[in-house]
Order: C-alpha cells, then structure tokens, then sequence
C-alpha cells in the first residue's frame, strides 16, 4: 500500500488502479451463482482515483488488517464501501 500513497508516482498509481481491478473482476469471476453478491458498484460507475484515496484512508484506519495479503484487504474493503442494496 505504501506505493499507492504516492499522489505524484504515475507508475505506482497505474499498479494500484490495475492491481484494484484485477482484485475486483477476479471476486466476481469466482462468485457462486446461486450465493448472494457482497459488492454492488453503482450502475453510473466509479472514479479509480477516488475509490483508491477512499481505500487508503479506511486501510490506514484500520491497521489490524496490516499484515493480511493485499487482495484479501481490498475483498474485506469492497462491501464496506460498495454494499448490495437489497
């Protein structure tokens, strides 16, 4: 995470933009079809940089999961932030 702090590091924002998404689309290839979706974007979509500063400050808000792998930090984010409605 500590790469993706840098406002000013084009490369290292592009490998946390990337790295986000490949996170993101690897959960929904592997959903169970018939088990309930955790994460619902919004239908008119999402800016990659503000999901990526709104991610940053809850991971530096929440150090407990510091030492967790970096895919598993992003899945425990993703409903937090983009919950289903329903």
């Amino acid at each position: 995470m500590a790469q993706c702090l840098s406002r000013t590091d084009l490369e290292a924002q592009t490998f946390c933009y990337g790295f986000g998404e490949g996170v993101y689309q690897t959960y929904e290839l592997n959903l169970d079809p018939k088990a309930p979706k955790a994460v619902c974007l919004p239908a008119v979509g999402v800016a990659r940089d503000v999901v990526l500063v709104e991610f940053i400050q809850w991971a530096l808000a929440n150090p407990q999961y510091n030492k967790d792998k970096a895919a598993a930090t992003v899945i425990r984010y993703l409903p937090i932030k983009f919950p289903c409605k329903g």
